[in-house]
């Protein structure tokens, strides 16, 4: 495989939400062998170097549970996960397996495609491979390439390319198997990524010069002409809306749900990767010729540039909180509030809090009786649903409380990031959980 040509370095992790305020943006800098994390304003965050490390990053992923980037060296064998402020590192090798397009499942764990091997390998936060598809010895892809996680489902959306033949297909995979739910063939150097609130994949068919999308059960394909070698897509799950780079048009297209062309920037050269912000509705892009990054907003117009990158290649967007920050202050020892189960959740989740007695009392040192509030909040600060609003006794009261996803009027709330809050009078405690339809 030649060093200088890219593929599969279209990665992003979408998350629904409404918010008038953009994402963090990680940036695979492949040129100067650096990954970079942006602010939503465009301002570097932090940067991990290549200094100590085989670095020649390709593609990203987040992990929205711990804000840590789980990131792909393909063509040095590479594997990092990095810190969210960039200050701690693991790095793995993985002998000729050209590693590609990590898929983080929101249960701590991430997939990786194995281009090399042919496989698609699942691994824990110290990169021991504890699942592998297929099986050891099944053989059964021809060259995969490049995949997209469905985390309701949980089910992998595989790419697969035949070089030789210059033929491909897109395979579905269950997380939890290692067999295809289905393949479907006749598509050529083809990027994908899926809908989390739907379940739709949309696939950049590039050697087709055709965007796709592909129902869950595989059995509605619709295509879309127009462009010219395709490299990337990604999905506003909240939208529904696809952004595509349209590489040798050397413009980035927004989609609608029906793929209808809404808008069109053209002041790009070789747009590599996008990835579309669920907070703002607009894209990060990848402009590899121009060696930048830039930030469109929904209607296709320049909100703004960041230069200073070398081919920038794969994107993984940061969601991050806004009218509502993720905090705890007062006497730690005095409350719990856990992390919600299971997160993310399609139905139902578990809150946990615990008051400790030792630390209110009376001037008799006796138990006090205070009031406690948990609350649900959206990602503008919102209020979305009061789960608990009652006095408790401090002597060691413990409270487990239940979410079905629902609002006061008894509404679905839509997919997306939302906060708990646990509040009395002297404390508070917030903490961040995702809901997938």
């Amino acid at each position: 495989m030649k060093k200088g040509l890219f593929f599969f370095m279209c990665v992003s992790l979408v998350v629904p939400g409404v918010c008038k305020s953009g994402s963090n943006c990680w940036v695979a800098n492949y040129g100067d062998s650096t990954v970079v994390k942006l602010r939503a304003t465009g301002t570097r965050l932090c940067e991990l170097d290549a200094v100590g490390l085989s670095l020649e990053p390709t593609s990203l992923d987040i992990d929205l549970q711990t804000g840590w980037c789980w990131e792909a060296s393909t063509y040095m064998n590479r594997t990092h996960r990095i810190s969210p402020d960039c200050d701690s590192v693991k790095e793995h090798t993985f002998a000729n397996a050209n590693p590609s397009t990590p898929c983080v499942d929101g249960n701590g764990y991430c997939w990786y495609v194995f281009m090399y091997t042919k496989k698609l390998v699942k691994v824990d936060e110290n990169f021991a491979i504890i699942k592998e598809i297929p099986d050891p010895g099944l053989g059964m892809f021809v060259f995969p390439t490049a995949a997209a996680i469905d985390l309701g489902e949980q089910a992998l959306w595989v790419t697969e390319n035949d070089q030789m033949e210059g033929q491909g297909s897109i395979s579905k995979f269950l997380c939890s198997g290692t067999t295809y739910q289905f393949r479907k063939s006749g598509f050529k150097v083809s990027y994908l990524d899926v809908d989390q609130a739907t379940h739709y994949c949309w696939v950049a068919d590039n050697g087709n010069n055709q965007v796709a999308k592909i129902s869950s059960d595989g059995n509605t394909i619709t295509r879309f002409d127009g462009f010219n070698a395709p490299s990337c897509v990604s999905v506003d799950p909240y939208t529904h809306c696809c952004w595509v780079a349209d590489e040798l048009n050397n413009r980035v297209v927004k989609l609608s749900e029906a793929g209808v062309e809404l808008c069109v920037s053209t002041d790009f050269n070789h747009p590599f990767a996008v990835a579309a912000d669920p907070l703002d509705h607009g894209c990060w892009v990848s402009d590899k010729g121009n060696n930048r990054v830039v930030k469109l907003d929904a209607d296709c117009g320049t909100s703004f540039t960041v230069p200073g990158f070398l081919k920038p290649a794969g994107l993984a967007i940061d969601t991050i909180a806004v009218g509502i920050e993720e905090s705890e202050r007062i006497t730690p020892n005095s409350f719990s509030l856990l992390q919600n189960y299971p997160n993310p959740f399609t139905q139902k989740t578990v809150i946990e809090f615990t008051v400790h007695g030792s630390q209110f009392t009376d001037k008799n040192r006796q138990p006090l009786t205070i009031n406690c509030q948990l609350r649900i909040y959206d990602l503008t600060g919102q209020l979305v649903k009061t789960l608990f609003d009652s006095q408790l006794s401090t002597l060691n009261s413990q409270l487990s409380v239940s979410w079905d996803g629902k609002d006061e009027s008894g509404k679905k709330v839509a997919s997306g990031i939302y906060f708990y809050k646990l509040g009395t009078d002297n404390y508070t405690a917030t903490k961040k959980m995702h809901l997938i339809r």
